[in-house]
């Protein structure tokens, strides 16, 4: 049996994870600095350490309702194949170990997301979307997300 640990949030009522391997930071909301004109997915930037790091609005990503940042919320930051990202969570379940034994086939369930959704698993009577970091941030939008904010300074 493969064992995976996975970081696991909520977005509203519903349950997702990504890989521990992938999260770099959790931390509490911070004020964030927003850009005119920045890409659709840019919620904005944050400085950690001296690092420029871009705030990747996940709802607008999974198509969920937006909503106003609040101080109960965290900050997830990740990273990808290309850069440093961050998104907000309503909530950090913790983190857990989930067997691939329990991974449904996402294609079953949600057809046409399969290129996004790693997979499903149950835990705690929970049903949990499983992503890969490079699916639920493509490196494309990404890459545009990191030109705009190249030449950014504070």
């Amino acid at each position: 049996m493969d064992q995976n640990a996975h970081v696991i949030f909520r977005l509203d009522d519903q349950f997702y994870a990504i890989s521990v391997s992938a999260v770099k930071h959790i931390i509490r909301s911070v004020q964030l600095t927003y850009l005119n004109d920045a890409p659709e997915l840019l919620q904005g930037l944050m400085n950690m350490s001296g690092e420029i790091i871009p705030v990747i609005n996940i709802r607008k990503q999974l198509r969920l309702p937006l909503k106003e940042m609040l101080i109960s919320d965290r900050i997830v930051i990740a990273k990808t194949s290309v850069l440093s990202v961050a998104f907000v969570a309503d909530e950090i379940i913790g983190v857990m170990t989930l067997s691939v034994d329990n991974f449904s086939q996402s294609d079953a369930i949600f057809p046409g997301m399969e290129n996004f959704i790693k997979g499903i698993s149950k835990f705690n009577n929970l049903t949990i979307l499983i992503y890969d970091i490079n699916t639920l941030f493509p490196p494309r939008e990404i890459e545009n997300i990191s030109k705009t904010i190249k030449n950014f300074s504070w």
